[in-house]
């Protein structure tokens, strides 16, 4: 775990998504159960072609009345791409936040400097939860971590003595053995749910109607059993080089 963790936004893309039917648009395309968040909530989802491979992963959260997506770089005009053509029959509209300083993920200690209301510490799992209004606990069992994103209209922003941004890589590494693949832009479309551990890590639902791609998610899970899994190997060596 580094001494400290700071990452602003503008190490991810980031889209908001507004309007009446928002929550009405994204439960048909995504894997992920909107009905299941709280107010404000948040939830980790992927978005699937119609062969049942994945897009892109994101973290959603929802918050007032919008919802924001969070994608590894590169992946959220993708996932405009594929879902745009539908816009037209629903009352939503999206567009990219690209403020560096729209949100940050930090651990306790840096956070609390820049909020001294902090909450206490929570424990952490591989999923995601809220904490309170615009902090939300992230973190994963081998690092811990928040992120926080100001409510809108509030004076209160996520960017006050902001210091240097550290520890990405740590968070990269700690996110990966926690089960959350590092997805990128030339992963899209290879592979299904399953060969990426997604339905172990919170990111399926099984109870939830119909989305695009869940009829071979949902064969795969009750007929039959993924041919691949991903498997993380642990190689001891001497070698500095």
């Amino acid at each position: 775990m580094p001494a400290n963790l700071f990452i602003t936004s503008s190490q991810f893309d980031v889209l908001c998504l507004q309007g009446a039917d928002t929550a009405r648009f994204l439960q048909g395309q995504l894997t992920c159960d909107l009905n299941t968040l709280s107010e404000p909530g948040c939830i980790y989802g992927a978005a699937l072609n119609t062969k049942g491979r994945v897009i892109t992963p994101f973290l959603l959260l929802k918050q007032d009345d919008r919802v924001l997506l969070v994608f590894n770089k590169g992946l959220r005009a993708l996932f405009r791409a594929h879902l745009e053509k539908f816009l037209p029959f629903y009352k939503c509209q999206m567009h990219n936040i690209d403020n560096k300083d729209f949100f940050i993920i930090a651990d306790q200690a840096t956070l609390t400097k820049l909020l001294p209301d902090m909450p206490a510490n929570l424990a952490f799992g591989n999923g995601a939860q809220l904490v309170t209004g615009g902090l939300f606990n992230i973190g994963n069992l081998q690092l811990s971590a928040y992120l926080f994103i100001a409510v809108p209209g509030s004076s209160e922003a996520p960017v006050m003595a902001i210091p240097e941004q550290t520890g990405k890589q740590e968070w990269l590494v700690a996110n990966a053995r926690a089960g959350h693949f590092p997805f990128s832009v030339e992963d899209s479309g290879l592979y299904t749910p399953q060969e990426l551990n997604l339905d172990q890590h919170t990111y399926i639902s099984f109870e939830k109607g119909c989305y695009t791609g869940q009829e071979i998610v949902a064969r795969m899970h009750y007929r039959s059993k993924p041919k691949k899994r991903l498997y993380r190997i642990e190689l001891h060596t001497n070698d500095q080089s």
